[in-house]
């Protein structure tokens, strides 16, 4: 038997109330006949129903059948083992789950597991180019089943509505060669690849506009042609032996001024003047510093206080709930039960001798160490919680005393500062008299250095991210190294052109099998087909065989790739589930009727299909007539549905 073997054996739908319809079916050739309207497509579109659409069950086979019918079901046989699938929808939160012997399955569940039980890999395949935009969907077992289930409407594609790039995965998938070729190291190697583009087209981005930037704000001879960290650091050398020029400039003209400031001053020499405000200056900023120490001090310690206070009410809160509960403890524990609860009757103590309950009459065990040791408890946390109150408050009133000193201490250096200044005032104010128009500029012509150098610097940090980008390029590929080497491997074992021949010695020996029993049945060359890593190409001689192919032809075609789908299982190791629905329809688009074809064209079916390495396929064909069809289960429809 087939490791990807599927029988359907029986299918059946049943009303809310009443008697189930069913129908056997066996392994080979299973015909469904009946005049028109007896149901035959009804029937197959309920088995697509439970085999998973997501459809409504109105939508899917009508809803004259969804009002009639409560549920449809069907035992299946995967690989030799029973399975029970059901679908419901007349009960409440049952219409989106499949029912697997008994067991309620979401519809994505019911697929994955039917998926495996028939050893079908899960595989993932691109959409167009695998290096595009769009994410790779699930090649799920209903990509895969429209290939197993033709509709009656649907006669001229392989799978239609289906897109190019699912179809050609789904075929891929039945010749064995999807898990190889859409494997997951494939897929982590083109998403890698993706990322070391979208890298360096970052970083190409990103010099591209530093450097465009940089040019409107900046204007250094080193950068004339292109931004480089060398020549960020030559400009930023230059400006800063500019800086030192203008600085010793600057040092000059305000030893000038400080001679002059000075002379205001009664001092022994210029010496001692010098040394007088460079002592000022310190101690001005010693105590600038000092003043900042002590505010600081001063916003911790407030912290700590609302720390502080917040803990105490908590303390509080707590004791308040203790000495309740211990009041609370000592009232109820003096209450007694004085009448009886059955009969509401005063009881009398003196009745019941010493040491006997007087309500149940059985011996008591004395309660007061009890109640006593309860008491000692409460009274113990009580004094607990009231040592740490006092432990908060003294807490509190240090914390407090501590942020009165601070604050003493700030005013103390506040009047310090202030005193400093004023000895600073008259030197100030000769010197801002007697500044010159030429310090103000060398102080302008510093900062504005100063400017450029910053610049440079973020420039040049900017330009840092440059190289983390490289580094993450450098890291990508070294894990793409890898990845191919995985990929190179396992696509040795992909054979495009043996599978290739495979697909198509199957659709060639069905044609030859049918024009062998009516020689005017086909009349086209053989087929050929081409099958590569993007695409699957269907010719019929050296044309696309949707241009060259008629209604009747297509018809041949069509049933030729089910054939070769199906004989798979005899040339390779295939993940085809060895089952065929076909849903005839009644005439073509040329406007041929069908009924004259279908004996001879379920033949070659019946004929492979009795070979020992295919006897559990199944083909299960829906038409008008099968007349005289030796081989094949029989089974007719005779209820016409109005």
């Amino acid at each position: 038997m087939s490791d990807h073997t599927l029988l359907i054996r029986e299918i059946s739908r049943a009303p809310a109330h009443g008697t189930a319809d069913r129908i056997v079916l066996r392994e080979g050739v299973n015909v469904i006949v009946g005049p028109p309207n007896t149901g035959k497509s009804k029937w197959l579109r309920m088995l697509d129903y439970l085999f998973g659409d997501d459809g409504s069950p109105e939508d899917v086979f009508g809803e004259d059948l969804a009002e009639k019918y409560a549920s449809v079901a069907m035992a299946l046989q995967i690989n030799g083992e029973d399975m029970k699938i059901q679908r419901e929808w007349k009960k409440t939160g049952v219409l989106t789950k499949v029912s697997v012997n008994g067991q309620p399955l979401s519809r994505d569940q019911y697929c994955e597991l039917l998926m495996k039980k028939l050893g079908i890999p899960m595989v993932h395949y691109p959409q167009g180019s695998p290096y595009g935009p769009r994410t790779w969907p699930t090649l799920g077992w209903r990509s895969l089943f429209r290939h197993v289930y033709r509709r009656q409407e649907f006669w001229s594609d392989l799978a239609d509505k289906q897109p190019s790039g699912e179809q050609h995965a789904s075929v891929l998938q039945f010749l064995g060669l999807a898990q190889n070729l859409f494997s997951e190291q494939f897929g982590y190697l083109v998403e890698k690849e993706k990322k070391v583009a979208e890298l360096q087209l970052t970083r190409q981005q990103f010099v591209q506009l530093l450097q465009e930037v940089s040019r409107e704000i900046i204007e250094e001879k080193e950068l004339g042609v292109a931004l480089t960290p060398e020549s960020a650091e030559a400009a930023i050398n230059r400006l800063k032996s500019e800086m030192d020029s203008v600085e010793g400039e600057r040092t000059k003209m305000l030893a000038s001024l400080l001679k002059e400031a000075v002379g205001t001053r009664q001092t022994s020499s210029d010496a001692q003047g010098t040394d007088f405000i460079r002592d000022a200056g310190e101690r001005l900023t010693e105590s600038q510093i000092e003043s900042e120490k002590i505010f600081a001090a001063i916003r911790n310690t407030e912290g700590r206080i609302s720390e502080m206070t917040e803990h105490k009410r908590l303390i509080s809160d707590e004791l308040c709930r203790l000495q309740r509960s211990r009041d609370a403890g000592e009232a109820f524990s003096a209450l007694r039960i004085t009448h009886c609860p059955a009969c509401d009757r005063e009881l009398d103590k003196r009745l019941s001798p010493d040491g006997v309950c007087y309500l149940c009459g059985r011996p008591t065990e004395p309660s007061d160490g009890e109640s006593k040791s309860s008491i000692n408890r409460l009274e113990f946390e009580v004094e607990q919680l009231q040592g740490e109150m006092q432990e908060a408050d003294q807490l509190l009133a240090g914390l407090k005393q501590e942020e009165e000193t601070l604050r003493l201490d700030a005013q103390r250096t506040s009047l310090k500062i202030q005193a400093i200044q004023q000895l600073l005032r008259p030197i100030r104010s000769v010197a801002a008299s007697i500044l010159p128009p030429e310090f103000t500029a060398t102080n302008i012509k510093l900062g504005r250095l100063q400017e450029r150098i910053e610049q440079l610097r973020r420039i040049r940090t900017a330009l840092d991210r440059r190289s983390k980008i490289s580094e993450q390029i450098a890291q990508v590929q070294s894990e793409i190294v890898t990845l191919q080497a995985e990929v190179e491997q396992l696509n040795k074992s992909v054979d495009f052109e043996s599978a290739a021949d495979d697909l198509g010695d199957g659709m060639n020996t069905y044609l030859n099998s049918i024009k062998a029993i009516n020689p005017k049945s086909w009349t086209q060359a053989g087929v050929n087909v081409s099958l590569s890593d993007r695409a699957l190409k269907l010719r019929v001689g050296r044309s696309p065989w949707h241009t060259k192919l008629g209604g009747t032809l297509t018809l041949y075609f069509l049933i030729s790739y089910h054939y070769s789908l199906l004989s798979l299982c005899l040339r390779r190791a295939s993940n085809y589930p060895g089952l065929c629905i076909l849903d005839f329809p009644a005439e073509l688009e040329d406007g041929s009727a069908v009924a004259d074809k279908e004996n001879f064209v379920l033949e070659p079916f019946i004929n492979v299909l009795i070979q020992p390495d295919l006897q559990f396929g199944q083909v299960i064909a829906a038409g008008s007539a099968f007349e005289r069809l030796p081989g094949a289960h029989r089974i007719e429809l005779r209820h016409i549905w109005k």
